[in-house]
């Protein structure tokens, strides 16, 4: 027992996880980040339980023909490792210890030997991501009654896709829709870094796949995937080359505020940029953005905190010149109007479009602001958001207009992404017309 838990031979990074008692345990992570070792050796520590709990413990798969060369080979294996006191039967894949707690394993597809297991306590399921949601309910409502000791659910997996039913349930706040609650849910991320037994050369085999690969986000970030774009609004956008791990902020230059005025969220991005457009050393800097389900007022107040000092100009979407919205302060208040105030701002700093481009004219210019300009990066720290909708922007096909954005309410709000667009009309509209296309002045 003592070698099983033994500091030597867990990560760090897992400690969180040995220790807690939560009913629902996320474990997302990247390729070779120990997981479902580090799964089996707190299945294994239940089964051998010292502190006399009985324990019936069950492991899953969605198809039961996968156990016996994943679940069954590992624990199989780390029993031997660890030279435990337990037998396993390989004709039902069963493992048992003295105390006479035991470990089945089933798959989801043989419903009939699901129903036939009772008295469950805890449950492991591995590549979760391959459940359905009805397959979770099902199992969750099979843990019930009195345990001496604490029920769990562990799930297990690769983030693969970030329209999973897992993510929405377990891992996005309410505010985001989700039901993440942290009384009931203990989440951790870790990545093969996390992993000190991993071998030199298959950290060199992960960093060699390329940030731009589908694969970088879900296998060496442990991050959400994102569906593939293949009809890309923003098609000149290059994540090496415009996403940087970090930008440095320039406390000499401006910095530009633009502003999208959704409730949730609303948003702002601050952009830094060189006054020598279009020349070999000019810059765009992304440097952070800004929002959440909050009222202006506070979003400004973050703004003032982080750039205390700063000459700031603000833009944005030119709805926000509307007087007498509901919530504001007097029938004469706007949006930016409020911003003027919150911030202390002149006149003159307040900069907003009096219309917005149509989206035709508008991909048009950030195509070839994107293409062209010499350095215009995006902070990957300070702009995740705005990074993801760059990613995930696409062309409405339901739309009867041509190069309409996709927007929701939901994966497709892209309202930090409206924020850039607002941004680059604003400040490079005419630059980009002189210098890279001829473009009809239309707005809406």
């Amino acid at each position: 027992m003592r070698a099983l838990l033994h500091e030597d031979n867990i990560n760090e990074a897992y400690y969180p996880f040995f220790q807690s008692t939560h009913r629902y345990v996320n474990l997302r992570g990247g390729s070779g980040s120990s997981k479902s070792w580090t799964v089996g050796q707190k299945v294994l520590f239940w089964l051998l339980n010292p502190y006399g709990h009985r324990e019936k413990i069950l492991a899953l798969r969605k198809v039961g023909t996968t156990l016996r060369n994943s679940i069954f080979a590992l624990l199989k294996s780390q029993i031997e490792l660890y030279r435990l006191d337990v037998q396993f039967k390989s004709t039902t894949m069963s493992f048992h210890a003295k105390n006479g707690n035991e470990i089945i394993l089933a798959g989801v597809d043989d419903p009939e030997k699901l129903k036939s297991i009772s008295g469950v306590t805890k449950v492991w399921m591995e590549e979760a991501t391959e459940f359905s949601e009805a397959d979770f309910n099902e199992i969750d409502r099979r843990i019930r009654g009195h345990v001496d000791g604490f029920y769990q659910i562990i799930l297990s997996f690769n983030p693969i896709h970030e329209k999973h039913w897992i993510k929405k349930r377990f891992w996005d706040s309410p505010e985001e829709g989700g039901r993440y609650n942290p009384k009931k849910m203990f989440n951790l991320i870790t990545t093969f870094k996390d992993n000190k037994f991993i071998d030199q050369e298959y950290k060199e085999i992960m960093m060699e796949i390329p940030p731009s690969h589908p694969d970088y986000r879900i296998y060496v970030l442990g991050e959400w995937g994102i569906e593939q774009n293949d009809n890309m609004w923003l098609y000149a956008f290059n994540y090496d080359k415009h996403v940087k791990e970090k930008l440095p902020f320039l406390p000499t230059y401006e910095v530009y505020l633009s502003f999208d005025f959704n409730k949730d969220p609303l948003t702002c991005t601050a952009y830094q940029k060189s006054p020598n457009m279009g020349d070999p050393h000019s810059f765009i800097n992304i440097l952070k953005e800004f929002g959440g389900k909050q009222v202006l007022k506070d979003l400004c107040k973050e703004i003032k905190m982080t750039f205390p000092s700063s000459i700031l100009y603000v833009t944005g979407d030119s709805s926000g010149n509307t007087e007498g919205v509901v919530g504001y302060e007097s029938i004469h208040d706007s949006a930016y109007s409020l911003i003027r105030s919150y911030l202390d701002l002149q006149p003159k700093q307040i900069q907003p479009n009096t219309s917005n481009l149509h989206f035709e004219n508008s991909r048009l210019l950030m195509n070839q602001m994107f293409a062209q300009y010499p350095n215009l990066s995006i902070s990957k720290e300070g702009c995740p958001n705005f990074i993801n909708d760059c990613t995930i922007a696409t062309i409405d096909e339901k739309s009867h207009k041509p190069h309409t954005l996709k927007k929701d309410r939901e994966i497709y709000k892209m309202d930090y992404f409206d924020g850039g667009r607002y941004f680059f009309q604003k400040y490079f509209h005419d630059f980009a017309r002189t210098n890279y296309f001829n473009i009809k002045n239309k707005s809406a």
